[in-house]
């Protein structure tokens, strides 16, 4: 099995939710019948974005699981450029798709009143 896909928004506000997408698929030839488990953390830190993991009982052949986990960018998030990771926790003897990166960017939320003369 395999990450096809992970996708997030290219720039956030600090303060936003960040939407992720996910495509997870069995491309091989056998089913997957034992529990995966899927994990997303930052890539510098470590720190998991998303408790409880996303677990799955089994992938069968020709299937393609669909995640779409989101989480909020608190205050305590700071501006800057952050690389999200997904990764799974199958071992299949095939180790380049078992995770993939996307980088967001996370901007300070504006502030002060815009006066726009109409």
């Amino acid at each position: 099995i395999g990450f096809v896909s992970f996708e997030a928004p290219a720039v956030v506000t600090q303060g936003d939710i960040i939407h992720t997408r996910f495509r997870l698929s069995n491309r091989g030839t056998l089913a997957v019948t034992t529990p995966v488990t899927v994990r997303m953390f930052e890539a510098a830190t470590g720190r998991e974005l998303i408790v409880p993991r996303t677990a799955t009982t089994g992938i069968p052949v020709g299937t393609t699981i669909l995640g779409t986990p989101h989480f909020s960018t608190n205050a305590s998030v700071a501006p800057g450029v952050y690389t999200l990771v997904v990764e799974h926790d199958y071992a299949d003897g095939i180790s380049f798709n078992n995770s993939m990166s996307v980088q967001v960017e996370i901007v300070a939320p504006v502030s002060g009143l815009v006066v726009a003369n109409p």
